[in-house]
């Protein structure tokens, strides 16, 4: 029993120090290196108490096992939390994005509508004009054909005073001033009508 559990050890006791061994019936403790008696040098109780303190070392080796892995434990969640802040930012970013481009879709989608109605209203107006344009055609058709009446009814009037003027001349007598003769006043009278009527009427065509 002198050499019981005390390699490179020193013991103190009450029957004196040694190094390197214990005196039978004494045992050190590696953990508290405490040194105590052990009653009729009890092996198995020795055994017993070897087998404890393997336990206890193999327990502390996990407990900081356990306290290293709590650490990556610890970093691990950090870093999750972390992340998820970052994607939670990220999130709160899109969601103002896409609000912002609702709402330029929303102003988007009302000036479309703005633009369909003018286009409505102008396609409106087109037809209108169009219909005023195919009426102001028909009446300048329709004047045109008034005119191209009362010209020629106005060349006939001409040609029918000439040639009353020209057998009124081979009827008068020699020396007779044509110009003084009644038929005279009335051709004048007749082209004069004719050319105020001509004026009325590209005045009134000028107007519409």
């Amino acid at each position: 029993m002198e050499f019981v559990n005390a390699s490179n050890a020193t013991a103190e006791t009450p029957v004196g120090t040694f190094t390197g061994y214990i005196p039978a019936g004494w045992y050190l403790d590696p953990a508290t290196k405490t040194v105590f008696q052990v009653p009729g040098a009890n092996l198995t109780l020795l055994a017993y108490v070897d087998r404890l303190s393997a336990q206890i070392k193999a327990l502390e080796a996990e407990l900081e096992g356990a306290g290293a892995n709590a650490s990556r434990a610890a970093s691990l969640i950090a870093q999750l939390e972390a992340q998820t802040a970052s994607l939670d930012a990220q999130r709160r970013a899109l969601e103002e994005a896409l609000r912002q481009r609702e709402s330029e879709l929303a102003a988007l989608q009302a000036n479309l509508r703005a633009v369909q109605a003018e286009n409505s209203l102008l396609k409106a107006q087109l037809a209108q004009l169009r219909a005023e344009n195919d009426q102001l055609r028909a009446r300048l058709a329709s004047m045109n054909e008034t005119l191209a009446s009362l010209n020629a009814t106005y060349a006939s009037q001409i040609s029918a005073l000439r040639a009353q003027l020209a057998a009124q001349l081979s009827n008068s007598q020699p020396g007779l001033d044509v110009g003084s003769t009644p038929l005279m006043y009335v051709l004048l009278a007749a082209l004069a009508g004719v050319a105020a009527a001509l004026v009325v009427y590209r005045r009134r065509r000028a107007e519409e």
